[in-house]
């Protein structure tokens, strides 16, 4: 087990510490899902993608809410999703990359999670059809400009991510570590 893992399962306090919520939050496209899930993993605990739980109660893809329902509608059931998961505990939550975007959502995520802002340089992050507000180039760097400043307010750690995951998983449990211990 490697260091991070230990202290998150075995320290004094670890049962405050498992109680805790590990929610990662982003750009679309930084992989906060693919972190999340072998975070999850690593720790033994549930994973929740926001995202995913929004199409699955909505009964379509993301998307396809954006064209039928609007940015609104889907901001709508995106708060009442995450407030719904942030009340779990001990579980890896990936936010969605507008998540944050809500100080209401912020709120419930901090009521029992550490939120971690996961970053790579915006060059890397590819554009998919998949993200309504983040298909082109041009989007995401709008976003980018738009939204880093709020993920930063919104974050208790940051994490740079390398590619390599085995490393970007054991700095993403170290930065959770250290934000519920201090």
């Amino acid at each position: 087990m490697k260091e991070e893992e230990r202290i998150i399962r075995e320290e004094p306090g670890k049962a405050r510490l498992s109680r805790r919520n590990l929610v990662l939050i982003g750009m679309p496209g930084v992989g906060k899902s693919t972190c999340g899930r072998l975070a999850a993993e690593k720790l033994g605990r549930r994973f929740v993608s926001l995202d995913r739980e929004i199409a699955l109660a909505a009964g379509r893809s993301i998307p396809e809410i954006f064209r039928t329902e609007g940015e609104e509608a889907f901001r709508d059931m995106e708060s009442a999703i995450c407030r719904a998961a942030a009340k779990e505990k001990g579980i890896v939550i990936a936010a969605g990359g507008g998540t944050v975007l809500r100080a209401e959502n912020t709120a419930s995520l901090k009521e029992n999670g550490i939120l971690i802002l996961l970053e790579r340089p915006v060059s890397s992050l590819v554009p998919t059809a998949d993200r309504p507000t983040a298909d082109t180039r041009e989007k995401i760097e709008r976003l980018y400009r738009e939204r880093k400043e709020i993920y930063r307010e919104a974050a208790d750690a940051s994490v740079a991510l390398t590619g390599r995951p085995e490393e970007d998983i054991r700095r993403i449990l170290g930065a959770f570590a250290a934000a519920a211990a201090g």
